[in-house]
């Protein structure tokens, strides 16, 4: 049995017929399934648009903001902070921001940093962090503080903690 797979003869008979079906196979049963997949993402495609168009006409801010993280490049406390406080009218005199060094926790880079507001009212501070969360996912506000201040009926101090993980 050991002679018959040294004979060369039969690779010359065994690399033919083993070419011969991959090729039936792959226009019959590979095409069709993808054909099938392309279809159901074709499909899926067609049907998302009107929903996406929705979405732009309801919420336009969306777009704006996705821009705006395109603008700011790689994650950097100081210039996201001070973007985010120029859109939303709060000083640079308002806020302190202390950000410590990028650390490794559990295999992932990661840094902290604490932000304080003075004086602000709480709509723009809402605002200000939702829209800050939502541009950057990989940001955590791992504490908030709101303490009421005595200069407005409006009026608070707010302090947070953020983690932000970075993207391997």
């Amino acid at each position: 049995m050991k002679d018959f797979y040294k004979n060369a003869n039969f690779y010359f008979l065994l690399i033919p017929v083993a070419a011969a079906v991959w090729a039936a196979l792959a226009s019959t049963v590979f095409l069709k399934s993808a054909q099938e997949k392309w279809d159901k993402i074709d499909n899926d495609f067609e049907k998302s648009q009107p929903l996406i168009a929705e979405i732009i006409t309801l919420v336009p801010e969306r777009i704006k903001m996705q821009q705006e993280k395109k603008k700011m490049g790689r994650f950097d406390y100081n210039t996201v902070i001070q973007s985010f406080a120029d859109t939303h009218k709060i000083p640079e005199s308002g806020y302190s921001l202390r950000s410590s060094a990028p650390v490794k926790r559990g295999g992932k880079p990661t840094q902290a940093a604490s932000l304080t507001i003075d004086n602000i009212k709480i709509e723009p501070f809402s605002k200000f962090l939702s829209e800050m969360l939502y541009i950057w996912p990989n940001l955590e506000c791992e504490k908030l503080t709101l303490t009421k201040q005595d200069t407005g009926p409006d009026a608070w101090k707010v302090q947070t903690q953020y983690k932000y993980t970075f993207a391997k």
